[in-house]
């Protein structure tokens, strides 16, 4: 995987650590209802993201045997979480989960894979993932400093038009700032390739807060602790995957 990639990773999500500080203080000047301990953890919950993203993007540097298979059975543990959360719902809301999300998982991780086998450097791998990831973590941090408009209250309070925008803004930079190893875009593609898997992303976040809303639950584990579960730190990822295969294909 090319160097760029990592100093890409290294100065996007650094840069997001900083400005958590600038957040937790807006936050506190306008006493707004947010419990002080999702404040607290916030600069902890943005640099834990930090090694999380480093760690996947690490599977670029594989074999791509090796890739492969740990993407499958990344996804194989997804469908396990999936089965368990759903376990306490009613016979026909877990039947439609566990359709839905099963059919999501496999045609996620298979776009993931697609993407890593069709590119040995992992130049693409390490595009999609830190498209998303940017993404997520940003939409996060603008959402909670300066979001007032909330973008679907009933599904998922916290999230807000400025978080959903200014996430797939910084998405398009850090498309933008990988040119280099994608000759065959101009600049305008690479960063509306950028935006919309970020915004697809975000669709992905979203579809599964309705699925946690429906179940009547926060997290759907507690296995990455702040974080939650391994489907909602991989939701956003398995709906944008596919996105970003087929505007790939398109260009």
């Amino acid at each position: 995987m090319p160097r760029l990639i990592w100093i890409v990773w290294a100065v996007s999500f650094l840069v997001g650590a900083g400005l958590t500080r600038i957040v937790r203080r807006r936050l506190r000047r306008q006493k707004s209802d947010q419990p002080d301990k999702r404040q607290e953890s916030l600069g902890r919950k943005f640099l834990s993201y930090l090694a999380i993203v480093g760690g996947i993007l690490a599977l670029g540097e594989l074999p791509q045997w090796a890739f492969a298979l740990a993407l499958l059975i990344l996804g194989s543990v997804l469908v396990g979480e999936l089965w368990e959360v759903t376990v306490p719902a009613p016979d026909r809301i877990r039947y439609s989960l566990r359709k839905i999300g099963v059919l999501w998982i496999v045609c996620g991780t298979s776009s993931c894979v697609a993407t890593g086998l069709a590119d040995p450097t992992g130049r693409s791998w390490g595009l999609l993932w830190l498209i998303v990831a940017t993404n997520d973590g940003y939409a996060q941090l603008i959402g909670q400093g300066w979001g007032r408009r909330r973008l679907a209250p009933r599904l998922s309070p916290a999230k807000t038009w400025e978080g959903l925008v200014g996430g797939a803004g910084i998405a398009g930079l850090v498309g933008l700032a990988q040119l280099s190893l994608h000759p065959g875009l101009s600049a305008w593609q690479m960063f509306m390739t950028a935006v919309l898997t970020g915004l697809a992303a975000s669709g992905g976040d979203l579809l599964e807060s309705a699925g946690k809303r429906t179940l009547g639950v926060k997290d759907s584990s507690a296995l990455l602790g702040l974080h939650g579960g391994l489907l909602d730190r991989f939701d956003s990822l398995l709906f944008a995957a596919p996105v970003f295969v087929i505007l790939r294909r398109i260009l």
